[in-house]
């Protein structure tokens, strides 16, 4: 006697993915060898807290 198996769906397999309201934000460094320029990204998280991320990176790199 054969036992039929039933795949499973995708959904059962597959965590549900969290909602996403993806942002594409831009912003200046003001410094000489920025000027003029614009730094853009794009980020699910909130734009204010990500672009102060990006300048603390910045101003630690041209630290060194």
């Amino acid at each position: 006697m054969a036992v039929a198996m039933n795949k499973p769906d995708i959904s059962e397999i597959l965590s549900p993915m969290p909602e996403a309201h993806p942002r594409i934000y831009a912003y200046g460094i003001a410094s000489k060898a920025h000027a003029g320029l614009l730094k853009v990204g794009q980020t699910s998280r909130e734009v204010k807290k990500r672009v102060d991320e990006r300048l603390i990176i910045q101003n630690t790199s041209e630290d060194e």
